[in-house]
């Protein structure tokens, strides 16, 4: 079976959030401080929506059989330092199953267009519970600026 990259469109924004709502189910297993609520589809739908409306927002899905298996969807900023791209802890999900090394292409293929247009610091938030997805951008040569933490 043959994966499709799509540029991400408002389309799309659906389909990503049951993506982003089953990723963070997972989650929640092995971290279950993290908030219940982005479980539900609505609010994770609400979540991608949000990204979406940004002004300066571009990504990529990836297709299997007609469905969405990742998707990859950041925003970019004028620093003092200089153009930032930043995808969010929304901005991601992959299906269950499926190989990191998906995220690792459709991160190629956003790093490119960011750096095309200037833009040569890329931050992408993971949530620590996704050790697959870490690894396989630190494959890509990504390190590890911060940790964010809860508390009971």
């Amino acid at each position: 079976m043959k994966t499709e990259i799509k540029p991400f469109t408002a389309e799309m924004i659906s389909q990503a959030g049951e993506l982003l709502s089953a990723r963070h189910k997972r989650n929640r297993a092995n971290l279950p401080l993290l908030p219940e609520r982005f479980e539900d589809a609505a609010v994770a739908i609400k979540a991608v929506e949000s990204l979406w409306q940004k002004k300066f927002k571009m990504g990529y899905a990836a297709f299997r059989d007609g469905k969405m298996t990742a998707y990859l969807l950041g925003d970019f900023s004028a620093q003092p330092w200089g153009r930032c791209g930043y995808v969010y802890l929304p901005g991601y999900a992959l299906a269950e199953g499926e190989s990191p090394k998906t995220l690792q292409d459709l991160y190629s293929l956003l790093g490119e267009d960011w750096v095309r247009m200037g833009i040569f610091s890329h931050g992408l938030y993971i949530s620590a519970a996704d050790a697959d997805v870490i690894d396989a951008l630190f494959a890509l040569s990504f390190g590890k600026e911060r940790v964010d933490a809860l508390l009971d």
